[in-house]
């Protein structure tokens, strides 16, 4: 019996939806309860292990940025199977959250928006439970998700928590926060300075989380960075495909859609980028991973891992084991020997394509 899906989660679906989150946040703040379960040698199976821009994972699975704001539950979740977890965002100092409601469920599209912007309890409090966590635990991989409105609180958000980090992760902005235009990273010359002035001071590999675009300019704009990503020596990209939709039921009318319903668009977005940088880039894909087959489609379009957060929310605590478990039997049927071997294979199927149609056309 799936005892999430079928008893927890409806108890916790008859909560609002920031009740519910607060109760399983505490909840997973408690190790002991969560290493019983065990996570199965399916987890740390050798054809799902990869290299992922020079950190070693037991696999593709993990945690993205936004739930374990900050690194109160890496414990737990590396009792449950994910290969890498992400706290964050971290800021340099504390910061608070935006008003209530920020958090609605759509159940009928196994999706959910929000409001949270970005909360933190600093830098330096991050950088406490890093090393706590890190004297029980050197396996779990942990790749922190800083942001700042400055470069400088940049810098001091990486000081303090990239030592006890296998690497780091940059949010050039949140699509809940209005960032004024002094301090917009998405621009172009702006990105530049942030990630020159973050190469002089990092020693772990860095990589950028990429916001969304819905616009042939704002298509434009994320590939310039993308390009810059290589120029510039970034060891990788997170591409979610969560966007900004109206919701009159959250504080600010509106919030960032994750889930079900922004899979097609994380599926796309990994795949032009593939495209784009010829599979030089590694790509974490976010965005309505919820199951094996997710997984699988998001790592044949071009993704070396998956990250997820609102299937942890649908799918319950087992969500990383039921993944990586049915990964190696979607592997093993489809012949292929390992995720690194399947990376980027609906993608050049495609580019093959239309070559053999013209091929075919020729000889008939």
């Amino acid at each position: 019996m799936d005892t999430y899906r079928q008893i927890v989660r409806p108890i916790l679906f008859k909560l609002d939806p920031e009740t519910a989150h607060s109760l399983a946040k505490s909840a997973l703040r408690w190790k002991r309860p969560w290493s019983a379960l065990g996570p199965g040698d399916a987890v740390a199976h050798p054809k799902l292990g990869l290299d992922l821009a020079g950190i070693k994972l037991e696999n593709p699975v993990g945690l993205a940025a936004g739930f374990d704001k900050d690194s109160e539950m890496l414990a737990a979740f590396s009792s449950l199977g994910f290969g890498y977890t992400i706290p964050g965002s971290v800021r340099p100092k504390a910061a608070g959250d935006l008003p209530s409601p920020k958090l609605h469920r759509y159940p009928d599209r196994q999706s959910m928006i929000n409001s949270q912007g970005m909360p933190s309890k600093g830098a330096h409090y991050v950088s406490r439970r890093l090393e706590e966590f890190r004297r029980l635990d050197r396996t779990t991989r942990v790749i922190t998700n800083i942001t700042g409105w400055t470069i400088e609180e940049y810098l001091q958000a990486l000081a303090a928590v990239e030592p006890r980090s296998d690497g780091i992760e940059i949010s050039l902005s949140c699509p809940n926060e209005t960032y004024d235009e002094t301090v917009d990273f998405l621009t172009p010359t702006r990105f530049r300075s942030l990630v020159e002035r973050l190469n002089e001071r990092r020693r772990k590999p860095l990589f950028v989380k990429i916001r969304n675009y819905n616009s042939d300019e704002e298509k434009d704009n994320r590939f310039e960075l993308i390009q810059l990503c290589l120029q510039l020596g970034v060891d990788g990209v997170t591409l979610p495909g969560s966007h900004i939709a109206a919701e009159p039921r959250l504080a600010p009318g509106r919030g960032n859609l994750s889930g079900k319903a922004v899979f097609g668009k994380t599926l796309q977005n990994v795949q032009d980028v593939y495209r784009a940088t010829g599979g030089r880039l590694p790509i974490k894909a976010l965005g309505g991973v919820f199951t094996a087959r997710d997984a699988f489609e998001a790592i044949a379009a071009g993704a070396s891992a998956v990250e997820l957060l609102t299937g942890l929310v649908y799918e319950g605590w087992s969500v990383a084991q039921q993944i990586n478990r049915g990964l190696l039997e979607l592997m093993s049927s489809h012949g292929i020997a390992n995720v690194v071997e399947l990376r980027g294979r609906s993608t050049l199927e495609l580019e093959r394509a239309p070559t053999t149609r013209a091929a075919s056309a020729v000889a008939h």
